[in-house]
């Protein structure tokens, strides 16, 4: 499993299918969605919130350029935000009410060795953006990808 991990939660999005609300500022059980993801990365080496959001003190915020761009250009703008990757790197959206069960299942399948891990959804396809990435693989897969935007 492992320990020493950033983790990057996309928070961007115009809501548009909750009527511009902020789906980051949903509350699901009395607790808003991104304390939720929050929760499940408390021992991330760094965390960065990629988004127009109010978060705690120590974690780091940043936006794509230009703001509205995709999920790709905010993880581009996460991977940048931070100075000294760690090892692993922790992608998550910021609308997973039950993310500590899903990082946990993340970081128990990493200790078998490889350099990504996602979960899948119902459909049964990847959920890249609830996955666990090795942090060179992924900056790599990046900066061959181009253009995020």
């Amino acid at each position: 499993m492992p320990e020493d991990f950033d983790a990057i939660i996309l928070a961007g999005g115009r809501g548009s299918r909750l009527g511009g609300v902020s789906k980051a500022d949903l509350i699901v059980g009395g607790v808003r969605l991104l304390d939720r993801v929050l929760s499940a990365v408390t021992d991330a080496a760094a965390t960065v919130v990629v988004g127009r959001v109010e978060v705690p003190d120590g974690v780091l915020v940043t936006l794509e350029d230009p703001p509205g761009t995709g999920p790709a250009a905010g993880l581009v703008a996460g991977l940048d935000a931070i100075a000294t990757p760690a090892p692993w790197t922790l992608i998550l959206a910021c609308d997973l009410p039950d993310a500590p069960a899903a990082v946990d299942a993340l970081r128990a399948a990493a200790s078998e060795g490889g350099d990504a891990y996602a979960l899948r959804g119902r459909d049964g396809r990847p959920e890249w953006l609830l996955g666990l990435y090795r942090s060179a693989a992924l900056r790599r897969a990046a900066a061959d990808y181009g253009d995020p935007r």
